[in-house]
Order: structure tokens, then C-alpha cells, then sequence
């Protein structure tokens, strides 16, 4: 006669009145199943790792000679939204353009052999950048893809965010505690905000701290029910509401890819974001491009990847851990000197902007703020201004700045 028992937490089926030597066959075969399991997951987080450092042993042509360092490769990030509008906008992308400069980049790195890493950065999540990348059949999807602002970076091939990088996102100093937050916002914002996501579940997986659950609890995201509040007016009624109930100053704002409100944890950054990929691919700045709209709020805030004013210590650090060697150090450029008048040395400048990469600045129909964005870049960076916006501006650029 047999009955079901449970053994170290496994069902098993006993004989009543045999001996213990299949309950441990069963015990024992459980247990390695289980240990096959955590071991399958262990070699694909190593290859995980194996393939951000896969540019480092990469063969290099000396026939190309394109790159500021002589290194052989590129990282061109590239704001989403300035060339694939989102399909809810008026803009549209120009698919003609779009095929051009897919076809002059393949052109390019074919005739060079260089290495040229596309990454895109943008405000949604990835499932929403496919979304749009779908509706153009030319379009290539990035190399790495950094989604909410910089708080997920993904490689190509891989639907699960960087388990590391999302780790210094909830686990740092402030760290992101999802249960007062969405308990907060839906006491407070029930009848405005519609959460797109499922709070329990964000809070399941948020619970268990696990690198294969945290996952999509790294951002929260809003719909909008009430049209008739003013946008800025909400975002600051949020940060204040979440400020006063002491849970922390996570960052909010409206997604321009979905005009959703959301909430992000403080240390989300797109210019940390794309540090933290540069040291990882060991990039040097002065082979780092950055693209996106004048006015774009993301855009600026990818420009601290550049400029150095971003999380530039605690970036070091962290790949430094991970690599388990001291990491090169990349050509950082002296703080500006000053003259008497405080005006920066035009020499110190132009060598500073050489060393510290290029921006690609794409009109967006406001000439006042590309001016000033210009003016302020130019102290820090190369800055190349394109005539024409989406892709047709930045096949121009390119095309000025040397690249193609």
C-alpha cells in the first residue's frame, strides 16, 4: 500500500512497510533536478557576462582608422523617439531616409570591418520600443537597449534586463521600496491614475529579490484617466505627495513615447545608464556619439554620459567589480580652466570637446533651446548641428562629423 508524503518539500510516494531507499531515489533525483535547474540559469548569466566583454577580444583592422582613438569601434547612441516618432504623434519617420542611413551603415562597417555598437535609449519599456521599431520594416534594433530612462539596459538576443545594473537601481543606497510607493499613490491618486501594470504582482516579484523576478517592478507606469489636469501640475502634486509620506524622491514624469506618468527609482539615468555601457565595452568618449532632439529632456540627460556630471565614481566602481581587474581608465578631460574674466580658454575647450565625444544635435522646431543646449555642450563636447530632423539629419551629421 502507498501514500503520498512530503519529504524536504518534494510529494513523494511512500510503501507502507518498506524500506527508506525510495523515498530517497526520489528525494535524491528531485534534488538534482533542481540543481540542474539553478545551474542552467548559472551558465546563462555567465554568457550574459561573456557577451558585454566580447568586444574587448574582437579582431581589429588596421585598414579603418575612422574612430577619434583609433580603436576600431563605435558606440552611437541614438535618442528612440527622434527617429521613429511614436505612431500617436503627427510626425512621421521618413522611411526613405531610414533606409538610406541603415544602408550607408552597413555600407560603412562592411568596407571598414569596424565595430560599430548601436544602442538606443527612450522613456517606455521594451516591449513598447518593439512595438514601434515593428511598424518599420527597414529599422534595426539596437545592440543595447536602455529602457525607462536608463533604469534597463538590455543586450540583443535577450528579452530579461541586465540583472546587475538593475540591481543598483533597487538595491542602492535609497533603495526602491515598491510597497509604500504604490500603496501611496493609490490612496492619493486613485480617481487620476490608472497603474499599467499589476501592483500585486510588482510586489510578488519585488518580495522574493531574486535576479530572475525583479524584473518589470524596476518602473512603475500610470495612465492617465483625467485629460483635464495639467500634466506638470500632476507630476509635482506626486513628487510632493511621496516626498511628504517620506517614501523617498523617486523620479517622475510624463513618458514621451506613451504620455504616461511614471515613477523611477532615483538613481535611474540615462547618462549613468550609457557610462556604465561604455565601461563595460571599455569605450573610450572620444569614440562615443550621442544623437537626439535639441529639446529633448532625455537627450540632456544623456549628455551627462559626456559632459562628466553624471554618477562617474559609482559607475567606475561597479564595472570594476564586475570585471574582477582594474578597469582602464578612459580619457577624461581636466575640469575647464578659467581665465580671469571666468571665461573658459578656447584651447582648453577644443581639446576638451576632441577627448570628450560628439553630440548630434536634430532640430525639433525650437531654435532658441538648440541654441543654448549648443552653447553649453560646446564647453564639454564636439557638437554637430543637423539641418534636417530624423534620419535625414542624422545621415548628414555623420556624414560632416567624419563618421561615414
Amino acid at each position: 500500500m502507498q501514500r503520498r508524503e512530503t519529504v524536504c518539500g518534494f510529494q513523494v510516494a511512500v510503501t507502507v512497510g518498506a524500506r527508506l531507499r525510495p523515498v530517497s531515489l526520489a528525494v535524491g533525483n528531485a534534488c538534482r533536478a533542481v540543481q540542474q535547474q539553478q545551474g542552467v540559469a548559472f551558465r546563462a548569466e555567465r554568457r550574459r557576462r561573456a557577451r558585454w566583454l566580447a568586444a574587448l577580444d574582437r579582431p581589429q583592422s588596421p585598414q579603418s582608422g575612422r574612430s577619434a582613438s583609433g580603436n576600431n569601434r563605435l558606440l552611437l547612441c541614438v535618442e528612440l523617439g527622434a527617429l521613429f516618432p511614436p505612431t500617436d504623434k503627427k510626425a512621421a519617420a521618413d522611411t526613405e531616409a531610414l533606409d538610406s542611413l541603415f544602408e550607408r551603415l552597413r555600407v560603412h562597417v562592411s568596407a571598414t570591418t569596424q565595430v560599430v555598437t548601436l544602442l538606443y535609449f527612450f522613456d517606455g519599456s521594451m516591449t513598447q520600443a518593439r512595438q514601434l521599431l515593428s511598424q518599420y520594416p527597414t529599422a534595426v534594433e539596437g545592440d543595447i537597449m536602455c529602457a525607462y530612462a536608463g533604469a534597463q539596459v538590455f543586450q540583443r538576443g535577450y528579452s530579461a534586463p541586465d540583472p546587475y545594473w538593475e540591481d543598483q537601481m533597487v538595491l542602492g543606497e535609497e533603495a526602491w521600496d515598491l510597497k509604500p510607493l504604490i500603496w501611496v499613490m493609490r490612496q492619493s491618486f486613485a480617481e487620476v491614475l490608472k497603474p499599467a501594470f499589476d501592483p500585486e504582482g510588482y510586489l510578488r516579484r519585488a518580495a522574493a529579490r531574486s535576479r530572475q523576478e525583479v524584473g518589470d517592478a524596476v518602473a512603475l507606469e500610470y495612465t492617465i484617466e483625467d485629460e483635464s489636469v495639467p500634466r506638470e501640475q500632476l507630476v509635482q502634486q506626486v513628487r510632493d505627495k511621496l516626498a511628504e509620506m517620506g517614501v523617498g524622491r523617486p523620479r517622475c514624469f510624463i513618458s514621451s513615447m506613451t504620455g504616461h506618468l511614471l515613477v523611477l527609482p532615483t538613481r535611474a539615468s540615462v547618462g549613468a545608464c550609457i557610462q556604465f555601457v561604455m565601461g563595460m565595452l571599455r569605450m573610450p568618449p572620444q569614440d562615443t556619439i550621442l544623437v537626439g532632439r535639441a529639446s529633448s529632456a532625455l537627450f540632456h540627460d544623456a549628455a551627462e554620459a559626456l559632459t562628466q556630471r553624471g554618477s562617474g565614481g559609482l559607475l567606475r566602481g561597479m564595472v570594476r567589480e564586475m570585471r574582477q581587474d582594474p578597469m582602464r581608465s578612459a580619457s577624461v578631460a581636466p575640469a575647464p580652466t578659467e581665465e580671469a574674466e571666468g571665461a573658459p580658454a578656447a584651447e582648453a575647450i577644443d581639446a576638451r570637446s576632441r577627448a570628450n565625444g560628439t553630440a548630434i544635435l536634430l532640430p525639433d522646431g525650437d531654435a532658441a533651446t538648440a541654441a543654448e543646449v549648443t552653447r553649453v555642450l560646446e564647453r564639454h563636447v564636439t557638437v554637430v548641428r543637423a539641418d534636417k530632423a530624423g534620419a535625414a539629419g542624422l545621415t548628414e551629421a555623420l556624414l560632416a562629423a567624419g563618421v561615414l
